[in-house]
């Protein structure tokens, strides 16, 4: 398998990250999302540590998402 470049392969962890966050929040709508495990190593990469400190963002995710998706509907 030919090498990654470097320019694209740092962006794949805040990626990965994204999409698992955007799918588990179910911001995109969609019917179904499919939500995968989130790589603890992308975790690490970009420094992000999961304790009780964040529980309170998602609430505010979904609720910026729900009138970001009623206002553009």
């Amino acid at each position: 398998m030919p090498a990654i470049p470097r320019s694209i392969s740092r962006w794949c962890p805040l990626v990965h990250v994204a999409e698992v966050l955007s799918n588990a929040l179910d911001l995109t709508g969609c019917a179904e999302n499919r939500v995968v495990t989130l790589s603890a190593a992308a975790c690490r990469t970009l420094g992000i540590t999961w304790n009780e400190s964040i529980l309170p963002l998602f609430g505010r995710i979904e609720a910026r998402s729900s009138h970001a998706n009623a206002f553009f509907a």
